[in-house]
C-alpha cells in the first residue's frame, strides 16, 4: 500500500524531510498500538528517528532521500533489542521499506511537477479573502469564532490546490493566519505554507 505517499514530485529536500517525518510519526503510533512487545517496537522506531535526525537536510530531495533510505537500511541491520529476540527488527526494517518506497515512487517519470509559484499565490489570495471576510463580518476576536477553515481552489493552470488555513493570536497580542497549501483532499503532506497578520 502506498497510499501515504505524496503523488506529485517533491522539489526540496525539506518537503522529502517532512514527508519521511510523516512516515516515522505514522510508524510510531503503529508502534504504540501493537497487541505485543509495544516496548521493543517503540525503541526500534525510535532508533530510527534518531538516526533520521542525525541525517543533515541538504543537497536535492532525491540525495537526501537515498541518504537517509541507506542509513537506515545500516540501521535496520545494525539494530537489536535482546527483549525481542524475533521483533526487535519488525518495525525498523517497516520504516525502512515504506521510505524505500517513497524513494523509488519519486523516480517514476510519470509523477507530476507542482508549480509552488501558482500555490503560494493561490493560497495567499485565499487567506487575504478570508482575513477580510472575517474583519468585516465578525464582531470581537476573530480567534474565538473562528479556528480552522478547509477548501480548495484551481490555479490558471487548472491544477487544484487543497487549503487550509488557522487562526491564532500571537504572544503579542495580534491575530494572525496560518495557511497551508495540500495537493490532495487528505490534506496529509504539506507543499508549503504562509502566515499573515489578521488584523492590527
Amino acid at each position: 500500500m502506498t497510499d501515504f505517499l505524496p503523488r506529485y514530485r517533491l522539489d526540496t529536500p525539506e518537503e522529502m524531510h517532512d514527508v519521511i517525518s510523516y512516515i516515522i510519526k505514522r510508524s510510531m503510533k503503529a508502534a504504540y498500538n501493537c497487541e505485543y512487545d509495544v516496548p521493543v517496537f517503540v525503541h526500534s522506531v525510535q532508533y530510527a528517528q534518531d538516526v533520521f535526525d542525525a541525517i543533515p537536510v541538504e543537497k536535492t530531495a532525491m540525495e537526501y532521500g537515498e541518504k537517509v533510505e541507506d542509513a537506515l537500511c545500516k540501521a535496520w541491520g545494525d539494530f537489536y533489542d535482546s527483549d525481542g529476540e524475533y521483533t526487535s527488527r519488525g518495525m525498523i526494517g517497516d520504516v525502512y521499506f515504506k521510505i524505500s518506497e517513497l524513494v523509488e515512487k519519486q523516480k517514476e517519470p510519470t509523477l507530476r511537477t507542482v508549480d509552488r509559484q501558482e500555490a503560494l499565490e493561490c493560497l495567499r489570495e485565499e487567506m487575504e479573502t478570508l482575513t477580510h471576510l472575517a474583519s468585516s463580518s465578525m464582531q470581537g476576536d476573530i480567534t474565538d469564532t473562528l479556528t480552522t477553515v478547509k477548501t480548495d481552489v484551481k490555479g490558471e493552470s487548472g491544477v487544484k490546490y487543497y487549503i487550509k488555513m488557522q487562526f491564532e493570536t500571537s504572544v503579542d497580542g495580534q491575530t494572525l493566519l496560518n495557511g497551508s497549501v495540500f495537493m490532495e483532499s487528505n490534506y496529509r503532506h504539506v507543499l508549503l505554507k504562509d502566515c499573515i497578520i489578521a488584523e492590527s
